[in-house]
């Protein structure tokens, strides 16, 4: 896990899946399936990146498997 001084890296989705622990396809599928899932804070060659704080809050909150409440 990345130290505390990496708290406001900017990351793209292979960053958030390494860091994350999970495949490039499960953070494609966070985003497609979970409303409450950061939004991008900025587009980089055309590219969302996020502010790793955003996205490991979001990470450390468990939730059910399957589809997301709601949906």
């Amino acid at each position: 896990m990345p130290s505390a001084d990496d708290r406001d890296d900017l990351v793209g989705r292979g960053e958030i899946a390494s860091r994350a622990g999970v495949a490039v396809a499960t953070v494609d599928a966070w985003r497609r399936r979970h409303p409450g899932f950061p939004a991008p804070v900025a587009t980089v060659g055309g590219v969302p990146v996020w502010r790793w704080r955003d996205v490991a809050e979001w990470v450390a909150v468990p939730r059910r498997a399957g589809r997301p409440r709601g949906a």
